[in-house]
């Protein structure tokens, strides 16, 4: 389960005509060690697409910058802290309750736009108006994105902002993204930055140790509200191919907190990580990885 999520789930697409389609997506994650399972919390969306337009996608799901940036990091989101979403928490996040359109009219360029009613998510530190009930009372999101492949370029952005409950002392978190990856055929060259502003979104295990308890794989982390504070990120990264089946990859990626982070450390988060699989058919590979974090005290 380091690699990739064990998962089941059931979808459907149904053709209504004149190049429209309804379609649903109901994925659960498992547990194979317990046999246990999240309920359909990876993702439970019911929506419509158009082959010249684009989709729309409502109920549970990655973010639009999420998607955006598929295939940017070289471990995939995945391998525990080696992930990209060590430093950058928005490179692998689930909304609830969202509303999510995607482009399909540009060759080469998606634009993504989504907007949660609310998240799901975790929060910390966060003001909260008591007794009061409506929308604006949740813990809401805004996700825009953009994402152009063609050749060996791919090059993804993304601009979140995550708001708290209205009333007194009401903030929002926002974050920004920007990624490329260089295909040169046997070695692909990736490289990613970005900024948490007012707080932080918090991947799986994004300065956990700080101000969070960190996060499980349905909502990866919590949302840290605190105005004036500020955090950096990058990312570089390698993947390389050794014949048909085998691959290396690897990365180095840092968070440097900075302003007024009022809870904890504010020292910086490295991460360095390497790692090796071979693939024996489709659907079968062995896989080994090594990842060192140098985390605040």
């Amino acid at each position: 389960g380091q690699e990739a999520s064990s998962r089941w789930g059931l979808k459907g697409v149904e053709d209504i005509g004149n190049g429209l389609r309804a379609n649903f997506v109901y994925e659960s994650g498992v547990d194979a060690t317990a046999g246990t399972y999240s309920g359909f919390t990876r993702q439970s969306t019911l929506g419509f697409s158009q082959r010249d337009l684009g989709s729309v996608d409502s109920g549970r799901r990655l973010s639009p910058g999420s998607i955006a940036f598929v295939g940017i990091d070289p471990f995939n989101t995945n391998f525990g802290q080696a992930s990209l979403d060590s430093s950058m928490g928005a490179a692998n996040i689930r909304f609830s309750n969202m509303m999510a359109f995607t482009t399909d009219f540009l060759d080469d360029l998606k634009l993504m736009a989504g907007y949660s009613f609310d998240t799901g998510l975790k929060a910390v530190n966060s003001p909260v108006k008591p007794g009061a009930f409506g929308t604006s009372n949740k813990f809401r999101a805004i996700s825009l994105a953009a994402r152009y492949a063609s050749g060996p370029v791919l090059v993804a952005g993304l601009f979140d902002t995550y708001y708290s409950p209205s009333g007194e002392n009401a903030s929002s978190v926002k974050q920004w993204n920007i990624a490329g990856v260089y295909d040169l055929k046997v070695i692909s060259l990736h490289a990613a930055v970005g900024q948490n502003i007012d707080g932080r979104v918090s991947g799986a295990n994004t300065l956990a140790n700080v101000d969070t308890s960190g996060g499980d794989t349905n909502t990866r982390g919590a949302i840290f509200f605190q105005p004036g504070a500020r955090t950096n990120q990058w990312m570089l990264g390698v993947t390389a191919s050794f014949g048909v089946q085998g691959k290396f990859f690897g990365s180095i990626q840092q968070m440097r907190p900075s302003g007024n982070f009022t809870r904890g450390a504010s020292a910086n988060q490295t991460t360095a990580s390497v790692g090796y699989s071979y693939q024996f058919s489709k659907r079968t590979d062995a896989y080994l990885y090594y990842s060192y974090m140098d985390a605040p005290d």
